[in-house]
């Protein structure tokens, strides 16, 4: 979150350690992290369904303010701007194609039903599993669903998802972890790749 206390207070303290998410805000903090590139894991999922499903693709996400959710919104608009009909204000077709929802199943749901009551969606595309259970669960059988970490609901209902790749997070956070006290912030700080599974 922005201005964890936690990390000042381990920071001031000399304690070693390894933060799991970017200190947004603070990106250049000289502490060590390691994040998932949220944003490339939603580019991905959002250029599949423009692919195989058409490029009216909708996202379900958290209200702005979130460093983790505004990150994932970034790779949905940046896929849904380049695809935008000539003569489109790329804006205008974001804010159509998007509706905010807390995080939750219910919310998802009450948010995939909105969106597809408003305006013609090709796909769905949810900044976590919960919310795209929902959505799934409102509107999967006509439209594909899409969700963000690949929990077990995910592969047990068939919807896609993206997986963080945890296992490459623990190498990386046992990496940083050795790194001399001298380290530069380029070796300090690791983005791991996520990986879209398609359901």
């Amino acid at each position: 979150m922005h201005d964890d206390p936690r990390i000042d207070w381990l920071w001031g303290r000399g304690i070693r350690f390894v933060a799991f998410g970017r200190p947004w805000g603070h990106l250049d903090a000289p502490h060590p992290w390691v994040d998932v590139d949220g944003q490339a894991g939603v580019r991905a999922a959002t250029a599949h369904f423009v692919a195989t499903a058409g490029p009216r693709v909708g996202y379900i996400g958290w209200p702005t303010g979130s460093g983790t959710g505004d990150d994932r919104r970034a790779g949905w608009a940046s896929v849904i701007a380049e695809h935008a009909p000539a003569g489109m204000s790329a804006d205008g077709l974001l804010a159509d194609l998007e509706i905010d929802a807390l995080e939750g199943v219910a919310e998802g749901g009450r948010a995939a039903r909105e969106l597809v009551a408003r305006t013609d969606v090709d796909a769905i595309v949810c900044a976590s599993d919960s919310l795209a259970l929902g959505a799934f669960l409102a509107v999967g059988d006509t439209v594909p669903v899409c969700g963000f970490d690949d929990t077990p609901v995910a592969v047990s209902l068939g919807f896609s998802s993206v997986e963080q790749q945890l296992g490459e997070v623990a190498r990386a956070v046992l990496d940083l972890l050795a790194l001399p006290d001298d380290a530069t912030d380029a070796q300090a700080h690791r983005l791991v790749t996520p990986r879209l599974v398609v359901r």
